[in-house]
Order: C-alpha cells, then sequence, then structure tokens
C-alpha cells in the first residue's frame, strides 16, 4: 500500500535547573553623557571577564524553559532586541551587545526551529571602527534579516549607525551599510546614538521599506530618520523630526503601512511621536501618547542606570483591534517605577489614560523598568514584559515579568513570571550597567521574550516561549481533504486534552526557515481527530501541553479514501534509518515512513554533500541549482544518489514492516529493500522471480532468472535494486530465517 511520508531531525536541548550564583563586584570603565543633562549614550563598555552557561527550568503556566542563548564564553552579553519572521513563526533572530572580542561588538543569536536549538555570533567588520553596540533587528517578507547598530572609535568621536543583511536568515551577515557615518577629517562630528531598525512587512506599497531612528548628541541634536527603499544599501538623507531634549527613539509599522517613530521626550517628560502615510518621505506634526513621570536615572538601592524609554507596537492582525497602536514606558509617578501602557485606535490622534500592566500591590516601593511589547500579527494578541523587583523585599533581586492581553477584555490577565530565578543585577560592569532595553517579538501565536539575566555570575542572554491560549495558529481557510487521526502517541503515551496536532507545509525553498500551519487541533476527548487541510503537507507535528515542547512526528496510514486518509502519529519519530554514501553513485532504499515527503528536506542536511538525487522515472534532484521535480519520496522506492564527498543520510520515521508488498510496475524499477537482515538474492527475489527479467545492484553485479544466473552475493540493508519485470507484480521479502 502506497503511503504519504515525512522527514526531519528532532533535537531537544536538555534543560538544566541551575543555583543561584554569588554577587561578584567587577571593574567598570563607564561611559558618560556627551553633555550634561542630556540622556545617557549607548552602554557600550570594557569588562573583566567572568563566569559560565547552562539552561535552567521549570515549566510554568504558559511559559516555557529559560534558555541561556548568547554565547557559550565567560563574557557579557545585555541589550536584546528581537523579532520574529514574518512568514515563518519559527524562525527567531535576536541582537544583543556582546563583549566576547576585543571590545563590544553586536551580537546575534537565531534559531530556526522555534527555540530548540541556537546558533549565535557576532557581526564583524564594521568597516574599520573598533566598536559596535545598540542592536536591533529586523526580518523581510523574504526571510532576509537586518542588524541595526551604532559603530565607533573609542579614542576619538568618529563614528555612525549602520545596517547589515543576512541572506540566510542571521548567521552569516553582509558588509555594513551606513545610515550616517562620519570619519576621520570630519570637524566636531555629532556623536549619532541609540538607533533602532523598523520594517514594513505589510501589503502596502511600502512594503519593504526599512526604517531607522535614532538620537545625535552634539551640533543639532534631537531625534534623526532616515529610510531605505532597496533593501538597506541606500539610505535617504537624515530627517530631523524633533531638536527637543529626546532619546529611545522607535519606528514601528501598521497594517497598512502607516509607520509612527514614537521617543522620550525629556524636555517636557513625556512620551510623543509623528505618524507618516508616505513611507517615510514626510511626517505629519508631533503626537502626544502621555504625559508622564520619568523614573529616577538610578532606582535605590541599586546604581545600575535605568530609563523611561518607551516601546510602540501596531496590530497588524485582522482581528477588531487591527491598526491600534500600543505604546508602554516606566513611569514613577505613583512613587515608585510602574510599567503604564497608552493605546490609540485612530492613527495616534487620541489616546486613552495609560494602563498599570504590572499587578503588584500599588506604592509598594518595589520597581518595575525596562518595558518592551510586542503584538502578534497573527491573532492580535499583545504581549509585554519588563524587569520586575517584587520578590525581594530589599528590592534588588530582579525578575522578568509579563502579560498577554486579547486587547478585547475589560480586565487584563494577572502577571506571569517568565525569569526561573530571581538575578542580581549588581553583577558586571561594577553594577553600573545592565543594559538599556530587552526585548520580545511575538508571531504565530507564541511571543520570544530576550533579556539580560546574571544567574550565570554574568551577564547573559536567556530566552523562554511565552504562549497564547494555543500552540499552533494557522489561517483559516477552504479545504479540499481530511486527515482522520485514528491514533497519537506523545513521548508514549496517547494525546491528552491541551495536546495539539499539526498539519505543516515545510518552507521548500530554504528547509531550514520551517512551517505553515495548515490547520491544526487541540485535543478535547478521545481520538479520532479531524484535520482539514488544503492543498499539500510535509510534516505532521505536535505540541505536548504537559512538557511544554513541540515534537515533530512519524507517521503511517491506516486507510486511504476518496478525500480523506486515516493516520497513526507517532511523536517523536520512534526509528532511523542511517545510509552511509561512500561511492560516487549509490542506489539506496529509505524503508521506513519519514516525517517528509519532499526530496529537498529529506536531504537537506547533506545537500552540500550530494550532487544529484534520481528516481526510476528518470526524473532527479539537483541541490545546487536548486531544481527538483521528483515529487514525493516513498519508502517502497529506490533512489540513485551521487554524492561529491561521503556523508551519512539520517532519516527518522516509523520503519516499514520487512514483509509489505513492494508494486512493481511492467519494464523497469528502482525497488526498495525493506529488511534489514541480509538474504540470498535467489530467496529475496523468490515472489517475482516468473516476471522477473533482470535485477541489478548499485555495483553493476546483476541476475538473469532465465539463465539461472546470478553474481549479486547478498541482498543488503540500504542497498536498492533496479529490476526489469516482464508484467507488473509484488515483490514480498521473506522474513529472517525462513
Amino acid at each position: 500500500m502506497m503511503r504519504n511520508l515525512f522527514v526531519l531531525l528532532c533535537l531537544f536541548a536538555t534543560i538544566a535547573q541551575a543555583d543561584n550564583r554569588a554577587f561578584q563586584n567587577n571593574d567598570l570603565n563607564r561611559n558618560v553623557s556627551i553633555r550634561p543633562g542630556d540622556p545617557e549614550i549607548s552602554g557600550v563598555v570594557m569588562f573583566p571577564p567572568d563566569l559560565t552557561r547552562y539552561e535552567a527550568g521549570p515549566l510554568r503556566d504558559r511559559v516555557g524553559p529559560n534558555r541561556l542563548v548568547s554565547d557559550e564564553d565567560r563574557t557579557h552579553q545585555n541589550e536584546s532586541a528581537s523579532f520574529v519572521n514574518p512568514n515563518n513563526p519559527q524562525h527567531v533572530i535576536g541582537g544583543c551587545n556582546d563583549y566576547r572580542g576585543d571590545d563590544v561588538r553586536c551580537g546575534y543569536y537565531v534559531t530556526f526551529d522555534g527555540g530548540r536549538t541556537w546558533e549565535d555570533g557576532v557581526v564583524e567588520d564594521i568597516d574599520g571602527f573598533g566598536a559596535s553596540g545598540d542592536p536591533s533587528v529586523a526580518i523581510d517578507n523574504d526571510g532576509n534579516a537586518y542588524m541595526c547598530g551604532i559603530a565607533f572609535n573609542r579614542d576619538d568621536d568618529f563614528g555612525g549607525i549602520y545596517v547589515s543583511k543576512s541572506e540566510d536568515g542571521g548567521t552569516e551577515w553582509g558588509e555594513p551599510n551606513w545610515v550616517i557615518v562620519h570619519r576621520e577629517g570630519e570637524n566636531n562630528p555629532p556623536f549619532e546614538d541609540k538607533c533602532y531598525v523598523g520594517i514594513d512587512n505589510s501589503d502596502s506599497e511600502y512594503e519593504g521599506n526599512i526604517y531607522v531612528s535614532w538620537t545625535r548628541f552634539g551640533g543639532e541634536s534631537g531625534i534623526y530618520f532616515s529610510r531605505s527603499e532597496d533593501g538597506g544599501e541606500e539610505w535617504s538623507d537624515p530627517l530631523n523630526l524633533t531638536r527637543r531634549s529626546s532619546q529611545g527613539s522607535v519606528p514601528t509599522v501598521g497594517p497598512d503601512g502607516e509607520l509612527y517613530v514614537i521617543w522620550k521626550d525629556y524636555t517636557a517628560d513625556r512620551v510623543i511621536g509623528r505618524k507618516s502615510d508616505d513611507g517615510g518621505e514626510s511626517f505629519e506634526e508631533i503626537f502626544v501618547v502621555a504625559n508622564t513621570d520619568a523614573i529616577p536615572r538610578r532606582l535605590d538601592p541599586t546604581e545600575f542606570r535605568v530609563n523611561s524609554f518607551p516601546s510602540p507596537a501596531v496590530d497588524c492582525s485582522d482581528g477588531e483591534n487591527s491598526g491600534r497602536v500600543y505604546v508602554t514606558w516606566a513611569d514613577h509617578r505613583s512613587g515608585d517605577a510602574d510599567i503604564l501602557l497608552a493605546y490609540s485606535d485612530d492613527g495616534a490622534d487620541n489616546w486613552t489614560d495609560p494602563i498599570r500592566l504590572n499587578d503588584d500591590e500599588a506604592e509598594n516601593g518595589l520597581d518595575q523598568f525596562f518595558p518592551w511589547i510586542a503584538v502578534d500579527p497573527v491573532n492580535g494578541h499583545l504581549y509585554a514584559v519588563w524587569y520586575d523587583r517584587r520578590l525581594d523585599e530589599d528590592n534588588i533581586f530582579v525578575d522578568l515579568y509579563g502579560v498577554r492581553w486579547n486587547g478585547l477584555d475589560e480586565e487584563l490577565p494577572d502577571n506571569e513570571r517568565i525569569s526561573s530565578e530571581s538575578f542580581d543585577p549588581r553583577i558586571g560592569f561594577g553594577g553600573a550597567f545592565i543594559g538599556d532595553y530587552n526585548g520580545i517579538a511575538a508571531g504565530g501565536g507564541l511571543a520570544h521574550p530576550a533579556w539580560c539575566d546574571t544567574r550565570n555570575n554574568n551577564q547573559d542572554v536567556f530566552w523562554a516561549p511565552f504562549m497564547g491560549e494555543r500552540h499552533f495558529w494557522f489561517e483559516e481557510r477552504e479545504f479540499d481533504h481530511i486527515y482522520i487521526i485514528d491514533e497519537v502517541l506523545i513521548n508514549g503515551e496517547p494525546g491528552e486534552e491541551g495536546d495539539e496536532i499539526a498539519a505543516v507545509e515545510m518552507n521548500r525553498r530554504r528547509p531550514r526557515w520551517g512551517q505553515t500551519i495548515l490547520n491544526a487541533v487541540v485535543i478535547e476527548d478521545d481520538a479520532p481527530y479531524e484535520i482539514p487541510v488544503f492543498g499539500s503537507y510535509s510534516q505532521w507535528r505536535v505540541w505536548d501541553d504537559s512538557e511544554m515542547e513541540e515534537i515533530v512526528s512519524a507517521w503511517e496510514v491506516v486507510e486511504e479514501g476518496e478525500g480523506e486518509t486515516v493516520l497513526r502519529l507517532v511523536a517523536p519519530p520512534p526509528d532511523t534509518v542511517r545510509i552511509e554514501l561512500n561511492n560516487n553513485w549509490s542506489l539506496v532504499s529509505l524503508p521506513i515512513n519519514p516525517i517528509s515527503v519532499d526530496p529537498i528536506f529529506i536531504f537537506s542536511a547533506i545537500e552540500n554533500a550530494i550532487g544529484m538525487v534520481k528516481n526510476g522515472r528518470g526524473r532527479f534532484y539537483v541541490p545546487s541549482i536548486p531544481f527538483n521535480n521528483m515529487g514525493p519520496i516513498s519508502p517502497f522506492e529506490g533512489y540513485q544518489v551521487r554524492v561529491i564527498e561521503e556523508t551519512v543520510l539520517i532519516v527518522p520515521g516509523i520503519r516499514l514492516d520487512p514483509q509489505e508488498p513492494v508494486p512493481l510496475r511492467e519494464n523497469w524499477n528502482f525497488a526498495a529493500y525493506l529488511p534489514d537482515y541480509e538474504l540470498d538474492p535467489w530467496d529475496g527475489f523468490e515472489s517475482i522471480l516468473d516476471n522477473m527479467l533482470i535485477a541489478k545492484n548499485g555495483r553493476g553485479r546483476f541476475m538473469v532468472p532465465s539463465l539461472n544466473f546470478s553474481n549479486i552475493d547478498r541482498l543488503i540493508p540500504g542497498e536498492a535494486y533496479q529490476i526489469r519485470m516482464s508484467e507488473a507484480d509484488e515483490l514480498i521479502y521473506p522474513e529472517e530465517g525462513e
């Protein structure tokens, strides 16, 4: 019986509970303000090395395990920023100040599997400047990643703002393109500081525009803005948005391409902004979000600097609040630092009175600060996170707290503790600097907060999944086929209430960029579960709600009918086929129900070692072009594989019964070898000898039954065989020992 299939290796990080570490006081080489009374400039400072790496749990409510995503070395990272690929919620990029080299650089951390595994590094070659920092990140609709930061030399005043592009989603970065730069020889250059990048991923005429806003100190100071219409290569002349004493500007884009730049006005102690309806070419007059009471630059009893910079976000979903603009900031009007939020439903003309997001007792003398927000473009839910000292009556140790709100209910949900351990913010830089902001991004029903955390006894970036009501989110659509899940096993047990099952279409052009959820179901009762889909899919995934982890599932067909297919799912895949590819050409079998029917995905892990893959009908896949016209992989077919270097193909799934009939058509076939044991060829092909004209292996040896001749010694697991038939038949291999 022919089957649909799937492939992916599932690697899960081990989560370890960690111990609190003692406070360590480090020497500090501090930055200072450019001019007394101005907001302080970036915290890109030198440090002495300390410390170690680990990951930590436990699981609580809808918050997953805390994971360290920055470097393994004993160096500092702080000031995190995050962004989710708008077309693949499994792809998340982050940026941070990273001190692993001789000086600070803009570091990155990136995941292509929703946070299970991470890659990290630094953006090098900033055109001769010795240091960089103040990172922010974005991803466009094609999956290209952008890193924006400041670059400068410590011994002089020269520097500027750059944007680097990564065409592989965030692991390899191109040469910097300068938004603004001042080089040696320029008389009295200003200092360009605290930049932030935004991107237009709407369907408007400005889709693809990249925006950067920042603060200029010196000369004509204030908030400045520039845009790029060609993927970050060329930038418009800087446009001054205000000359008032201001800092912390952030550009954000709405569903119709409307652009908002919002910042903190220190002159009048308020949060303000300007709007553009023409892609950043011009801006309307200043609007006022709220009058504020800025928090002090130091929050007693600690010495690290803090601020009241705002964080804006726009609802780009198709929900009831589409177009709503949210802004949050830290405020001191109650006598301690609280997190306030205001929003506008009319394009920034009118704003609500501020809402207090932190739900601890008001005026308790315990501080909340460094807020950041994101809105999920799929469901319109708002996610906010901030540093919070409510668990320490001495108002020193910090946790990351957050709240998720659908924007419709009158009352906010309870706050949720995201960090699994309280940490001491006095560790690193003599207790005087822990960054100026943290980050969160949201997409596909999942938010991704990242923050600077000292539980490792140095400053590291930690991340945790922050869930919505359900894990898998998808767009409702028409369907043309129904999959009936007759049985699902998750970690060896039947699926339970709250677990989820999803049909997933993988990105064919770049498999590591992940998935589109075609449809999903939350388990509420016993099987079977119906999942209608439209079009094709290439994976099944499940969500284990008790363990809060997403798992790739193997599957096999139980029954096929007109317009519907009955499946059995097993997550994680119970079996694995391992094939060594040593020769130039090999004829191989994949006798397993894998977790992808797509040859691009099946061979993606070894694509650099493959020259060509061919099936028995003359169709082929060439990774280097790339070109593929093979259609779905079948466990009953063999495949010719040409490698340019020795490699190993590993395919997880559910192994086929060795006695499953292998259908053969008249004339030539590439037949899969299903057993995991060797057979004499006369025994192995006994069921088809009457109709078999010739059989050949991949090494040129052959068997001709009519001549009673064979120089094929044994039928070997992993190999396939080229068989010519006089008429169609079914090949059934004998049991071992028969």
